[in-house]
């Protein structure tokens, strides 16, 4: 816990929680402003011809919920030093995605089915490309690459949650095969903005991706 007593620490982590919070309000209004505005019509998808039409909402909202608070929690105990570059990974991640939604619009799949677990209205409808649900949990696989069993076990959560979005049709296939392309381009931005800075305390591992 040294760590949270170090200014240069404190600064990057502040700056990166900054830097998140802002992504978060710009992609809530991007999405916002994409349901009122666009109204597209929707496309087929050679997945929707194979995968099954299933409600899983439960998979789709509680295991979102678990895993932000599993890797909130992890970071401030277990990796600490990776908690700035992680919030910033994720604040480029958002506002891209927030950007990507703004430029993109294409109607949601004709049997979509809306997330329900008691949330109500909380979920967009057209905020479809790239597939968070699925770049999320890959982009802390790449974060903690060298840590083998949550590679592996994020990477699963990834698999296991983009065949959710396909199953709800929530996302078409298109927003699942970017997701994971685009995912470790925002890595890798961001290892470049750590590294030319040197403001984020990050300490690099060579079995990184």
């Amino acid at each position: 816990y040294r760590l949270f007593v170090n200014k240069d620490y404190i600064k990057s982590l502040i700056v990166s929680s900054f830097l998140l919070v802002f992504s978060v309000i710009f992609s809530l209004y991007s999405s916002a402003q994409n349901d009122i505005l666009f109204s597209s019509t929707p496309v087929e998808d050679l997945f929707f011809s194979i995968i099954p039409i299933l409600d899983l909402s439960l998979v789709f909202v509680t295991l979102e919920i678990l895993l932000i608070i599993l890797a909130f929690l992890y970071g401030i105990f277990i990796v600490p030093k990776k908690l700035p570059f992680a919030l910033l990974a994720f604040s480029i991640f958002i506002g891209i995605r927030a950007v990507c939604i703004s430029l993109t619009h294409i109607g949601v799949p004709v049997d979509y089915i809306y997330p329900s677990m008691g949330t109500g209205d909380f979920f967009f409808h057209n905020d479809l490309f790239f597939s968070g649900h699925t770049g999320g949990p890959f982009l802390v696989a790449l974060i903690l690459w060298q840590r083998k069993f949550w590679r592996y076990f994020l990477i699963s959560i990834s698999i296991l949650m983009a065949f959710t979005v396909l199953a709800m049709r929530v996302h078409y296939s298109i927003d699942i095969i970017g997701a994971y392309f685009i995912t470790y381009g925002i890595f890798k931005i961001a290892e470049n903005i750590v590294h030319k800075t040197g403001f984020f305390v990050y300490s690099r591992d060579t079995s990184h991706p």
